[in-house]
């Protein structure tokens, strides 16, 4: 029988503080806007109010495509996406904001 050929399973406590300790790492690795001494409340309220007004300047443009094949869906893209993106990043940056590791 192969379950008698192979060796027993380690003990489960130190999966679970590799588990714990790689959960502790990766929340660390989070990515986001950050801005000394400003709260998550704040930082979600100003980049709101930037994906806003960057809507404002570029709204949604939808291109129809068409379909790749007769019967399939049409492929739709926004003509603004990147801009928009791209707005709303220099707003957030223009406010104090920098990309990277989040609390």
């Amino acid at each position: 029988m192969l379950w008698k050929t192979l060796p027993p399973c380690p003990s489960r406590v130190p999966r679970l503080g590799v588990a714990a300790a790689a959960t502790a790492l990766l929340a660390g690795c989070t990515m986001g806007w950050v801005r000394p001494n400003t709260t998550a409340e704040q930082t979600r309220s100003d980049n709101a109010e930037c994906q806003i007004s960057a809507a404002g300047k570029y709204p949604p443009n939808v291109i129809r495509a068409g379909s790749l094949a007769p019967g399939e869906p049409s492929i739709d893209t926004d003509a603004n996406e990147l801009l928009r993106d791209e707005e709303a990043k220099y707003c957030m940056r223009q406010r104090g904001y920098t990309y990277g590791r989040g609390r």
